[in-house]
């Protein structure tokens, strides 16, 4: 939906599935887009969208770990690239909207995602990783290398925060 900034009654752009994502480039790039898992639940459905004109041009597909839900799908701050994962185990890929070949990204020691974020600077990606009780957040390259910017000591019994920068 979007409403006129200067008031009036919300429009509907587009519909989406519940389970769908959105994402869009920082200006002064003006990509956005929408993902969505197919009726199969078998790959995700990258498709632009203009908050104007509403769904674009299908970019992408991409297949989903069919044992999990969580899938992640986001763009570049430039809106040149897609930062993907079928699920929460992994691999991520970044996918080139111009053309270049895939490139595969497996994070050392990094298990059970929960979201992926592009970095400002676009050289790197923010996941956060773990489990429901010691969640660490992640800063990793294009490389794969991890670092762990912080982590959650032990949720369930205290509200104890430690952080740290360790090469993992």
């Amino acid at each position: 939906m979007r409403v006129p900034i200067t008031g009036g009654s919300p429009e509907l752009i587009f519909s989406a599935r519940a389970e769908s994502t959105l994402s869009c480039a920082r200006a002064p790039h003006n990509l956005c887009a929408v993902t969505e898992a197919s009726e199969d639940h078998k790959q995700a459905i990258v498709t632009a969208f203009d908050p104007v004109e509403g769904r674009g041009q299908e970019l992408f597909r991409f297949d989903l770990d069919l044992d999990s839900d969580r899938w992640f799908c986001e763009i570049s701050p430039d809106g040149l690239r897609l930062a993907v994962s079928g699920g929460p185990e992994g691999p991520m890929r970044i996918l080139s909207l111009r053309g270049q070949p895939a490139q595969l990204i497996r994070a050392k020691n990094l298990k059970n995602m929960w979201t992926l974020h592009w970095a400002a600077d676009g050289k790197g990606l923010f996941v956060s990783s773990g489990s429901d009780t010691v969640p660490v957040l992640f800063h990793v390259d294009l490389q794969g290398n991890t670092l762990a910017l912080w982590k959650e000591s032990n949720l369930q019994s205290s509200s104890t925060v430690s952080s740290f920068g360790d090469n993992l």
